[in-house]
């Protein structure tokens, strides 16, 4: 019996195994299309196997993180196809190159990928990917979305700084951040898992931001087809090999810079957000399916059997000429154009914050403390737009602001006057947050470092979210001034043994830091100030609830008495930022 065996590393990526798993399903059901008796999926070890068996595997994994289980047999390599979906100029398609170079044929399902393996002497043909009946969720059913906007760049560079850029345009929209771990980490449930999750999300979602992962601007097409297969519109830079896919029919295409803004309009357009989403769909499965990738698995499987693969050096897949709508610039116009905001009433308005903020008085019996802890950038911090940031929102508390430094005040201007001032040294960080709650009998705090912007509905939501939750914290995604996504994963209290990934803008339970007790201790000079309280937190046994979506901004500090002058910051080797 001729069997097709998909392999998959255990603790491989995500999108790897959502594309392993769709193109196993394909196969499965193509009946007399592929010359397959049986499909298979195996994971961690790579399996014994018959000598008529075939085998799939991912060769886009980084060198160093093969595991010996999952090296093949040269009996084995002589029937193994090579599956890609790495982009030109990530150490994922370096790590390509070299797997590929052993395996007598490879296959991408990017076209610039698959013309540099080719012009390297890779046996390499381009796969278009498409519908396929394994991602929908949907199944075109009439269903109330719960989230406007998803957003599951994280884990590449390039798309988490551009929508660090934007994302304070996406405020008032319902937006969920996917989460983004280090690729050693095993905490997060398996790939299969966190798959079934990610298109469970986008089956309830509106818009999906896209943005290119390298310069190339090749598209992340697994993530473009995951949306697309649940109805979620793709809102996304121009990428290459669009058709049969057409710009403002089937997806809405703009500049990487006003793609956040594009999202916003097309929120408040929802009857041209349905048109796309059916038309797209309708060409989805009609046009664009993952069938034909499934018949050249069957072909290539065979002519392995048989000892005979054929070169790759023409293209199978010709390419189609690219359609240009009569109006380009209707594409990205959607919906009524926003009036332009008045700057000076926004100005004024700021003015009137600041002057309740000042007029704040202590109070016994608040429930809510606010503590303005020293960021860990070196230069002054800029306590003048995060005091601001929370005036706007005092509207929304129950209890009196107070504010408590740890450390010295040597930043101006001073907080204002009605404001409790607590000062204590850094090092002893706990006693003074300690003496603070003890003093007014407050039952929730919520820390934010200096320089911190809160965005809008920034404490409503992280108040919600503590009152949904049994946990004792609860904390957002910051941006920091270099466009990181600091703190964009669930709290993990492995993860906070190994790195100094969470963020000091954060609201706990007042009980919660009481039964902690002294978890104060020596640090560096420049780390994170609460790093000790979520270590404290995970020895403990603690837990903390995430909100995926951005909830402060943190600026430039002060450096040499300048605002906005950039220092030298410290920041752990790795693609996750610390602060």
């Amino acid at each position: 019996m001729s069997t097709l065996r998909f392999v998959s590393r255990t603790g491989g990526g995500e999108l790897t195994w959502s594309l392993l798993a769709a193109l196993a399903y394909e196969v499965s059901i193509a009946g007399d299309g592929v010359q397959v008796e049986q499909v298979t999926i195996d994971r961690g070890e790579f399996p014994a196997g018959g000598d008529d068996d075939v085998y799939v595997i991912a060769v886009d994994e980084p060198a160093g993180e093969q595991q010996s289980q999952m090296v093949p047999s040269q009996d084995q390599l002589a029937r193994t196809i090579g599956l890609s979906a790495a982009r030109p100029g990530t150490d994922a398609f370096r790590s390509t190159a070299l797997r590929a170079r052993t395996l007598p044929v490879c296959l991408a399902i990017h076209s610039d990928s698959a013309a540099q393996l080719q012009a390297l002497g890779i046996n390499c043909e381009r796969i278009r990917l498409g519908y396929s009946e394994r991602w929908d969720r949907w199944r075109g059913r009439a269903v109330e979305r719960a989230h406007d906007v998803v957003f599951s760049g994280t884990a590449e560079e390039r798309s988490a700084r551009l929508f660090a850029l934007g994302a304070g345009g996406l405020d008032d929209l319902d937006v969920v951040v996917a989460p983004r771990y280090p690729r050693s980490h095993r905490g997060a449930g398996d790939e299969h898992e966190r798959m079934e999750r990610r298109l469970d999300r986008l089956a309830q979602t509106e818009l999906a931001l896209c943005f290119a992962a390298t310069a190339s601007r090749s598209p992340s097409w697994i993530e473009w087809f995951e949306a697309m297969c649940n109805g979620c519109v793709v809102v996304a830079e121009y990428g290459q090999d669009l058709p049969p896919l057409r710009p403002g029919k089937d997806l809405v295409i703009g500049r990487p810079h006003a793609l956040p803004l594009l999202a916003c309009g097309l929120v408040e357009d929802p009857a041209r957000v349905a048109a796309i989403r059916e038309h797209c769909y309708e060409t989805l499965r009609t046009s664009a399916t993952l069938r034909p990738a499934a018949t050249l698995l069957g072909e290539l499987a065979a002519a392995l059997r048989a000892g005979s693969v054929r070169s790759a050096s023409r293209p199978r897949h010709l390419r189609l000429p690219v359609t240009i709508e009569p109006d380009p610039a209707g594409l990205i116009q959607v919906g009524e154009a926003a009036p332009r905001p008045d700057t000076r009433a926004k100005r004024r308005a700021v003015r009137e914050s600041a002057k309740v903020l000042q007029a704040a008085s202590v109070e016994e019996n608040a429930e809510l403390a606010i503590a303005v802890l020293p960021g860990a950038r070196d230069g002054l911090p800029d306590w003048t737009a995060t005091l601001t940031s929370i005036a706007l929102q005092l509207d929304e508390l129950d209890g009196v602001i107070h504010l408590c430094t740890a450390g010295p005040l040597t930043a101006d201007p001073r907080p204002p006057d009605g404001w409790l001032l607590v000062e204590h040294p850094a090092a002893d960080l706990a006693t003074g947050l300690r003496d603070v709650l003890r003093g007014g009998g407050f039952s929730q705090l919520l820390l934010v470092a200096a320089g911190d912007i809160l965005s809008r509905n920034a404490v409503r939501r992280m108040r919600a979210a503590l009152a949904r939750e049994d946990d004792d914290a609860v904390y957002g995604i910051v941006i920091d001034p270099r466009f990181h996504l600091v703190g964009a994963m669930p709290f993990d209290r492995e993860l906070v043994r190994e790195w100094d990934p969470f963020p000091v803008t954060s609201l706990w339970k007042a009980e919660s830091l009481l039964r902690l007790g002294d978890w104060s201790e020596e640090s560096e000079p420049g780390a994170n100030a609460l790093s000790p309280l979520w270590r404290a937190l995970a020895r403990s046994g603690g837990s903390a609830a995430w909100i995926p979506r951005p909830v402060a901004r943190q600026m430039l500090p002060q450096s040499d008495g300048m605002l906005g002058v950039a220092t030298a910051s410290r920041r752990r080797s790795g693609r996750i930022s610390h602060r």
